[in-house]
């Protein structure tokens, strides 16, 4: 859109059981400079009409400029990976991390949330003890490392990926 600053997304959880909900989405005019990491993004794995539902999904073709995604963990609900970048479909995140650049270091797993379908009022995203997502993030200066004012480590020393921190509770 011809901004210049980056757009920063750490630490989210985003949990969608609705047909047609997509994960990490931009389309349309060029969206440029955004980092995502430590992300969990669990999605449907179709929409109510049967089409597909991604987990990643960019229209455009210049998609790669200044947009960086690592350290994320993706999930659809049917245990298939979906991803479109720049217009492409990918079926695999091995696929999308060699042709993208993108998620090197990203995870396609079940984040194993604790009670992720009780009624919204009443559904809890924190981790499972066995959570493939505990320990998993990358340690971001100024913003999780032991010396920022949000210090979320783990026992290892590294951050969960996500909204909740395994060890302490606290996002």
């Amino acid at each position: 859109n011809g901004s210049v600053g980056r757009v920063y997304v750490y630490h989210n959880t985003s949990y969608s059981t609705r047909a047609g909900g997509i994960g990490l989405s931009w389309g349309g005019s060029p969206q440029t400079n955004a980092v995502f990491r430590n992300n969990i993004v669990y999605t449907p794995a179709l929409t109510s009409g049967g089409g597909r539902v991604y987990s990643i999904y960019t229209t455009t073709s210049n998609t790669a400029i200044g947009n960086d995604l690592n350290y994320d963990l993706l999930y659809r609900s049917d245990n298939t990976f979906l991803a479109k970048w720049a217009n492409v479909n990918y079926y695999s995140l091995s696929s999308f991390q060699s042709a993208s650049g993108q998620e090197i270091n990203g995870i396609f797993a079940d984040p194993l949330f604790v009670a992720p379908s009780a009624p919204p009022s009443r559904n809890n995203l924190r981790l499972q003890a066995a959570s493939p997502a505990i320990d998993q993030g990358v340690p971001l200066i100024g913003f999780n490392d032991a010396n920022s004012a949000w210090p979320a480590l783990g026992a290892s020393g590294l951050p969960d990926m996500g909204a909740f921190e395994f060890d302490s509770g606290a996002p």
